[in-house]
């Protein structure tokens, strides 16, 4: 009896502790709840006055440049442009058209020319071929450096009257070409009298064969003033007479350095 009556009594000790229990539980569970949803504490106010940093953005890279790779297969290379050969004809540079036909003007210059670039050279060997060979017709000039200026002097002023009215002054009144014009045949016994023959036969203006007045005349007015220039003892005809025919020689011998050595690469049949 005594045994039933603290079973009854425990059974009804569990009945309310467990209801009591459940109570308290549930009351925990809710105050956590009410715990989380409430917001936190504000911060200090000093700390919440001071402002965020904005975040430090990397650099960005400048774009790099892309190389262009040349065209593949490569374009063949040009050939090389072949290197001329040297013209052989060095007085080609020196010489004019003689096809074309001399103005006034044109033979004026070109006696300019020939006195200038010619008349000095050549009046210089014909002073020192005087001065070898002890010229009669210079001999008042005596020798030595004073006289080899004055043979100089002397056949200086030859070439230029003979330029000047020869080549310049009579030609252009005839109407005639002072210029040489060289054979067209390459044997050399024809093209030595051509070079003799262009002292008395030149051309015309217009390409015709005439009797060479122009340079005859001009090779016989330098004589005159040579022999005038010249001291008493140097002067008189025969002495004239000779220089007229030193005068044509002179000039057989520059054709033919014109016909063998300026126009040696003229075209020839």
């Amino acid at each position: 009896m005594k045994i039933r009556s603290l079973a009854v009594l425990a059974s009804m000790c569990v009945a309310v502790a467990v209801p009591v229990f459940g109570q308290a539980v549930d009351g925990a569970a809710a105050n956590s709840t009410v715990a989380e949803a409430q917001p936190a504490p504000a911060a200090d106010s000093a700390e919440a006055a001071s402002p965020v940093p904005a975040p430090i953005s990397a650099p960005v890279p400048a774009p790099r440049a892309i190389a262009e790779l040349p065209d593949w297969p490569p374009a063949a290379a040009a050939a090389p442009s072949p290197v001329p050969a040297p013209n052989p004809d060095f007085f080609a540079r020196f010489r004019e058209d003689i096809e074309k036909p001399l103005t006034v003007g044109g033979k004026f210059k070109r006696s300019i020319k020939d006195t200038i670039f010619t008349g000095i050279p050549s009046s210089a060997v014909t002073a020192g071929f005087s001065m070898a060979t002890d010229s009669h017709l210079e001999r008042d000039y005596g020798m030595g450096f004073d006289g080899f200026v004055r043979r100089w002097g002397s056949a200086f002023g030859t070439r230029a009257v003979t330029a000047f009215v020869g080549d310049f002054a009579l030609a252009s009144a005839m109407h005639q070409d002072p210029r040489y014009h060289p054979d067209k045949h390459k044997n050399f016994f024809h093209r030595a009298y051509h070079a003799i023959e262009a002292v008395f036969v030149c051309q015309s203006d217009d390409g015709q064969r005439q009797f060479n007045a122009s340079k005859l005349f001009g090779i016989t007015a330098a004589a005159g003033a040579s022999t005038g220039w010249h001291h008493s003892s140097d002067q008189g005809v025969d002495l004239f007479g000779e220089r007229v025919g030193y005068g044509a020689m002179s000039a057989a011998i520059f054709n033919g350095i014109a016909e063998f050595i300026f126009w040696r690469h003229y075209d020839r049949h």
